[in-house]
């Protein structure tokens, strides 16, 4: 029986800019570990500060939609990694101790390592 290939979700919309796009990438990793594959969501960009406590509590992306948080503690009861960028936290002067349970710095690198050999289906919103 062949593996699953791994998921690859990156997220580099923030929530100011279009809470919807964090929406749907909620959407996509849930959908992928109900699938059974391993999923990492990689937020860079605008969408590291989904990572600081409070930011997404309550964030309702669109009319009837789950709030942020629901959606985050769903994926990650589920078994989703997830990394922020260092470098754009860093220019956004966001601790790096100081994130949401789950999420660890990590970068480029580290996402191609956790990738391996397979080939790996990557989402980007």
């Amino acid at each position: 029986m062949q593996a699953k290939a791994k998921v690859v979700v990156n997220l580099a919309t923030g929530i100011d800019e279009n809470p919807e796009r964090a929406m749907l990438a909620f959407f996509v990793a849930e959908s992928a570990l109900n699938e059974g594959h391993e999923v990492l969501m990689f937020l860079s960009i605008e969408a590291v500060r989904i990572a600081v406590p409070g930011t997404i509590n309550g964030v309702v992306p669109c009319e009837g939609c789950p709030t942020l948080d629901k959606l985050y503690n769903l994926v990650t009861r589920l078994g989703v990694e997830i990394y922020a960028c260092p470098v754009c936290l860093d220019a956004r002067k966001i601790d790096r101790e100081g994130l949401l349970p789950n999420v660890k710095p990590a970068g480029t690198e580290k996402m191609i390592k956790w990738t391996g050999s397979q080939p790996a289906t990557v989402f980007s919103y």
